[in-house]
């Protein structure tokens, strides 16, 4: 997921080889679609290094979340039930299906203004947006094209680099309360399972090669670069899960099993697999309005649509 999503954000910086007259500008929409590699669809329970929990059934292969839609194997925890004595099931959860699309889609809104002496200036930039009471999501970007014609002499293609960043953050408010039954004591009042948020995090780097030729109507360019991302996801948090009763504590036909808490449970950092990647596309403009298509070739491979205005 790090990997497919760091693509999308590395991707849609430019859509010419070369940059915009002083003051030209162009205003666009775009959407990357990384497609996820067979070896990325699945992944293998047993290699988590669980501690408490079993493979009960199902096999260890699960997809991820851009795997198939079947569900995984299932789950679960064992306890040595005290009054029994005899070891019973704690609790069991089946690994969740994947969505069945194997494609990691990332939009983005670009603005980019023509400077002076050949240079592009591509600003990325969504404000903190809260949708409904749970989710809040913001972006923020920035790029740079030059121009090297200036530099290099008479040449018969347009050559420029470019170098591009994007942050964007997404916290997601969830609401887990513990599942409590006459054989399960809860000494948590309902205030203390308040503030759960699942929070997400990427930064992506690209710098690029672009060699092409811009024509009045359509501009083509190809080229590579280099592209590396962060994603961290993190719950924060107190989550329930359930215990077993200690034996000094177990009272005669009371509860064997009570609700505990985890806080902070996840902090994971995701380093994108795309390095190094190649890259073709091209533009059409009519009139003012353009569209503008990319492919780059990577450890995930990507596809990019966009459109919008464009002027000088």
């Amino acid at each position: 997921f790090g990997t497919g999503f760091g693509a999308g954000l590395n991707s849609a910086w430019f859509t010419s080889p070369k940059p915009h007259r002083t003051l030209g500008f162009d205003l666009r929409v775009s959407v990357t679609a990384a497609m996820v590699p067979d070896a990325d669809q699945i992944f293998n329970v047993a290699s988590l290094s669980l501690e408490r929990l079993q493979i009960l059934d199902g096999g260890s292969v699960t997809p991820t979340l851009f795997g198939e839609d079947t569900p995984g194997p299932r789950v679960g925890e064992f306890y040595l039930n005290p009054v029994s004595g005899q070891t019973e099931e704690l609790y069991s959860f089946r690994m969740p299906e994947g969505t069945g699309i194997p494609i990691v889609p990332t939009p983005m809104a670009q603005l980019t203004v023509g400077l002076i002496r050949d240079t592009n200036l591509s600003i990325r930039y969504v404000p903190n947006i809260a949708v409904g009471e749970d989710v809040d999501y913001g972006v923020i970007g920035f790029g740079v094209q030059h121009g090297l014609n200036q530099w290099l002499g008479s040449l018969p293609v347009d050559v420029s680099v470019q170098f591009g960043f994007t942050n964007l953050h997404l916290d997601l408010m969830v609401d887990e309360r513990p599942i409590v039954d006459f054989n399960t004591e809860n000494p948590y009042p309902d205030s203390f399972w308040q503030n759960q948020a699942f929070k997400f995090q990427s930064n992506a780097y690209t710098a690029n090669l672009i060699v092409g030729k811009q024509l009045p109507i359509f501009s083509v360019y190809g080229g590579v670069g280099f592209q590396d991302s962060k994603t961290t996801l993190k719950a924060a948090g107190n989550y329930p899960i359930l215990v077993p009763v200690d034996m000094n504590e177990l009272e005669p036909g009371g509860p064997t099993k009570k609700v505990d808490a985890i806080t902070d449970p996840i902090d994971i950092e995701l380093i994108g697999g795309n390095k190094v990647h190649a890259f073709v596309g091209g533009r059409i403009r009519l009139a003012v309005f353009a569209i503008s298509f990319n492919y780059t070739r990577s450890t995930y491979n990507s596809y990019t649509l966009g459109a919008g205005i464009s002027f000088r």
